[in-house]
Formats: C-alpha cells, structure tokens, sequence
C-alpha cells in the first residue's frame, strides 16, 4: 500500500476524507510521506518534541503513557484515523508513545507542509482542519466520559469525614 495511487484511492474512499476532490486528496499525499512500520515500531516517543501529524492508512497502532513501573496502554487505533494532530498545531512534547500494533502505513504530515497545502488548496484544507478538530473533540470527549467514571468512584475528604464521625 506504499504506491501513492493506491493510497490516494484508499483515502479518497475513506469516509473522514471522501469529501475531497481527488486533487484535493493527491496534493494533501503530496504534501506528506508515506512511511511503513513493523510490528513494535516506534512511531511516536512520549516527550518528543514532533511537527507531525500522521493519518493511518492502513493497520492498528497501540497508544500507551510512561508509568511508575511499566508502560500504560491507553487505546488502539486504525485506518482511517489521525495521531499526532497537536502536532501541527504547537511546539509541545508529545504525550504518549505511539507503536505499531502490526504492519502499519501512515501519511506523515510536517507542519510547514501542511500549512503549504492549506494554502494551496484552502476550501480543502479547512474540511481537513474540521475533520482534524471534530477527531480531537471525540478523543477529548471519550476521555472525560472516562474520567468521569473513575472519579465516580473516588471517595472525597468529605465522605471520609462523614464515615470517621459516624464511626466515632
């Protein structure tokens, strides 16, 4: 899947991206490298600092977070999703690891490149930018669905309180 016809008709079909004209589709390739992982292979180290962002053409990547002891898995993602989005965005360190979970292809996408396709073809570009922030709004949303639950069961000072003065 490394020809880039093949993966201009694999994005133009996908349903994040089908909304592109085919130019639209070719020029954003263009922009981009088309890079082959491995099974385990890094793509994204947790602390780096990466002008990339990454749309996954094919395959299954793995994202986990440095933790006291051993790594932390976060949550698995396939084709037709973006990793990495921020990184077009700002100058930050990276927040997770991000491996390769089998064979996988990924677009890689430097930021001056992509702020050159934005420019180039703009109309397209903001549907990109839009299908980028709705991507990052539902991450951010199934996170707070989750902490939310896990802070349903954390006990506060004031239940510790109420179940001492009871108990005394």
């Amino acid at each position: 899947m490394t020809d880039k016809k093949n993966v201009i008709r694999h994005i133009s079909a996908h349903t994040l991206l089908k909304s592109l004209e085919p130019l639209s589709v070719k020029k954003l390739v263009d922009a981009g490298e088309i890079i082959t992982f491995e099974d385990g292979d890094l793509i994204i180290r947790e602390d780096e600092v990466s002008p990339h962002l990454f749309f996954i053409i094919s395959g299954t990547v793995n994202i986990d977070v440095k933790g006291k002891d051993k790594d932390v898995y976060i949550c698995s993602m396939g084709s037709g999703e973006f990793i990495g989005e921020a990184g077009i965005f700002m100058t930050l360190k990276r927040t997770a690891n991000v491996r390769s979970a089998d064979k996988s292809v990924l677009l890689r996408i430097e930021r001056d490149n992509f702020h050159s396709f934005i420019k180039e073809k703009p109309a397209a570009g903001i549907k990109v930018l839009l299908i980028i922030i709705y991507s990052m709004l539902k991450k951010l949303s199934v996170t707070n669905q989750e902490l939310a639950f896990e802070r349903q069961h954390d006990i506060v000072q004031d239940d510790i309180d109420e179940i001492i003065k009871n108990f005394i």
